[in-house]
């Protein structure tokens, strides 16, 4: 009888053991979800959890996969938003502790998993673009780089009449091409997307602030080698200005030679000289008017050049000027142009190698070098001498300008 006594508390005694720790009761019956979210919030919400002989203490929020803690409240909460960084997505675990009344031990248990998200990030400018262009199919293509917590992309292109010519959705987007008209003004933008994989909603980020782009007709003719190249643009749909750029190679050193404003007329022509660098040989230059320099060009004296400002013209007919360099083009120096806002010559230079001297021959209100509402221009290695009440180098209304390794006399000297 006493054996057989034992044997039954014995087995009281075991089963109690496995009922404490392995509670058949603990197993969540609860449900999660995602209640709202913002740029940098998320809302999650869910059902209480009532579990029969144990009592639930609190509830915590975590990352699935780094099991980072976001959260941990009481046991009264079933509503919490929690701080996150705009395009952000992934699974979030709820979990919660809980007291075994008949024992007063505690553990913590799983309800349930949700996928949660913010909005989604916003597509930046240089992460969508055109890739490439082909004038002589009339196509362009696009590419959009794609977040990795973004489920896909949208792009939409409109034509100057505002008509939406592309409207495309795509998981990742590389290259999409499409068919253009010549001469037409297109604009156009992007946007990222989630798709939630609980509740199989789906979330659209911001539009992009639109880019633009034409392909207009364009053609040139090579003239002479002083008046360069001949460059007809057609006025176009849509199309308000045209900033044309040069470069020997096809695909950089782009530098900009001119900007064309497009107004009534139906055709725009215009000439491009030949930039680069303009060399002086060893020798004396007399100067009676004015050496215009335009943009991206650099004018290189060689040891032993002296460049003399002088009253003679040799005719009547043409009166000589009271500068001897103007860092502008001859164009816009006439007036035909507006040179406001460092719209005169950008990038160029004036450069002095060796013995250089610019000699203003005491001519009466003469300036050597005349820099306005001019960019990027750079002075260097000259020797100034003989002025008389002008200006050596004279700078109004410029930026960026650079003068070095110069020397400016005081009196006159004797001729060298």
């Amino acid at each position: 009888m006493g054996k057989n006594l034992k044997k039954v508390i014995f087995s009281v005694l075991l089963l109690a053991a496995v009922i404490v720790v392995s509670p058949k009761d603990a197993k969540a019956a609860g449900k999660v979800w995602m209640a709202g979210f913002n740029d940098n919030s998320i809302t999650i919400q869910w059902t209480p959890q009532s579990l029969n002989g144990y009592r639930v203490d609190g509830y915590y929020l975590e990352k699935i996969g780094t099991q980072e803690m976001i959260w941990q409240g009481s046991a009264d909460t079933t509503q919490v938003t929690v701080q996150a960084t705009k395009g952000y997505s992934g699974h979030i675990r709820l979990g919660y502790s809980y007291t075994y009344l008949a024992t007063g031990k505690t553990y913590n248990g799983s309800v349930d998993s949700v996928y949660v998200n913010t909005t989604p990030a916003d597509v930046a400018k240089n992460n969508f673009g055109i890739t490439a262009a082909y004038a002589n199919i009339k196509k362009v293509a696009f590419k959009v780089n794609k977040p990795e917590m973004a489920t896909g992309v949208q792009l939409e292109v409109y034509n100057a009449k505002n008509k939406r010519v592309l409207s495309k959705t795509s998981t990742s987007m590389g290259y999409e091409s499409m068919n253009v008209s010549k001469d037409m003004a297109y604009k156009y933008r992007a946007r990222y997307y989630y798709t939630n994989r609980s509740n199989n909603q789906t979330y659209y980020g911001r539009w992009s602030n639109y880019r633009y782009f034409a392909m207009p007709s364009i053609s040139g003719k090579t003239t002479n080698k002083k008046k360069g190249i001949k460059v007809v643009l057609k006025k176009g749909t849509g199309i308000k200005q045209y900033t044309v750029s040069v470069s020997k190679n096809s695909k950089s050193g782009f530098k900009k030679v001119k900007t064309v404003k497009v107004s009534k007329k139906k055709s725009y022509s215009f000439q491009i000289t030949k930039n680069g660098k303009k060399k002086l040989k060893k020798g004396t230059y007399k100067i009676p008017g004015t050496i215009y320099v335009p943009s991206n060009v650099k004018i290189v004296c060689a040891n032993g050049v002296k460049i003399k400002k002088t009253k003679a013209t040799g005719t009547k007919k043409v009166k000589s000027t009271k500068f001897l360099f103007q860092m502008i083009s001859e164009e816009k120096a006439s007036g035909k142009q507006n040179t406001g806002k460092y719209a005169a010559s950008k990038n160029a230079s004036i450069q002095g190698n060796g013995k250089v001297i610019f000699d203003m021959g005491n001519v009466n209100g003469a300036t050597a070098v005349f820099v306005g509402h001019a960019s990027g221009i750079t002075v260097s290695g000259v020797r100034f001498r003989n002025k008389k009440g002008g200006s050596y180098i004279w700078i109004e209304g410029s930026k960026n300008i650079s003068v070095r390794q110069c020397v400016f006399e005081r009196k006159k000297m004797c001729p060298v």
